[in-house]
């Protein structure tokens, strides 16, 4: 698998080929312990600042935990990687900060196939930060 270097650089050559309005960036599968909220927030304001201007729209998504995959998450636990879905208000602060990092890099921010319960934040499919 590529670093996260690796793939925005990736991401910023193919945009100066086909145009920051073709492709849509930083997805990021949001999961993890309370403590690990601030480690999605550094991540997405570095990828934002990253890809501003190669593109117009950020799209995150929530970790969904489906049956096929507990075994593998499991495996992670044994190495020492916890994840735990946040409660609404964690998930409401982190939301309200990521679109605060989107709006200052130009992005639009948007989920993915996700009915999130920060409605309060306007954020939702195709809502500008």
């Amino acid at each position: 698998m590529p670093t996260l270097e690796a793939s925005l650089a990736t991401f910023r050559e193919l945009a100066n080929r086909v145009g920051p309005s073709v492709l849509s960036g930083a997805m990021i599968p949001l999961c993890g312990a309370t403590s690990r909220l601030e480690f999605h927030q550094q991540t997405y304001e570095r990828i934002a600042r990253t890809l501003r201007g190669y593109t117009r729209r950020s799209v995150i998504s929530l970790l969904d935990i489906y049956r096929k995959a507990e075994k593998r998450l499991k495996a992670l636990t044994q190495q020492g990687i916890e994840l735990a879905t946040p409660d609404e208000d964690e998930l409401g602060k982190l939301m309200h900060t990521l679109v605060e990092i989107a709006t200052a890099n130009n992005l639009e921010i948007t989920s993915c196939a996700e009915q999130l319960t920060c409605a309060y934040l306007a954020f939702g499919p195709a809502v500008r930060g």
